[in-house]
């Protein structure tokens, strides 16, 4: 499958992309055994709710996804959930390499994105700012323990 064309002077509609990694972080926790769902489309702050029936605990999770595999850094403007789960959809690039990959997830608590700094008005966050980046690939049980 061909990635969307794009122009120097155009800029690529990510909004499908968007949807398909909020519905991959969602399959992923159902067949984790975490009920989930998706949040109604206006609300702002976050995508998924996933549930815990027993405790009656709930984590809001915000979804920000990444369609280059060569991403540094994704824009967040809201910091009002409890996780910030980061897919890097791996779709190739647009400079070097059009190699696709499975994408890989990286489960953060949000308060730990906050404490990372953020750059111009769409409060880019730089991924090599955010401490311990890399040890939060496919740390699903933060949400688990978070919900106990």
């Amino acid at each position: 499958m061909q990635a969307p064309s794009t122009t120097a002077t155009s800029r690529r509609n990510t909004q499908t992309e968007a949807k398909g990694a909020e519905f991959l972080v969602l399959g992923t926790l159902m067949a984790l055994g975490i009920p989930s769902y998706i949040a109604h489309a206006n609300t702002p702050d976050f995508d998924i709710v996933a549930t815990n029936p027993l405790s009656g605990k709930f984590a809001r999770v915000q979804v920000k996804s990444r369609w280059e595999s060569d991403a540094v850094s994704f824009p967040i403007s809201s910091l009002n959930s409890d996780f910030v789960v980061v897919v890097l959809l791996l779709r190739g690039t647009t400079k070097y390499s059009t190699l696709q990959f499975a994408p890989v997830f990286y489960v953060l608590p949000t308060s730990v994105v906050a404490s990372a700094p953020r750059l111009g008005a769409m409060g880019k966050t730089m991924i090599s700012k955010i401490p311990s980046f890399m040890a939060t690939r496919d740390d699903w049980r933060a949400i688990s323990r978070f919900l106990k």
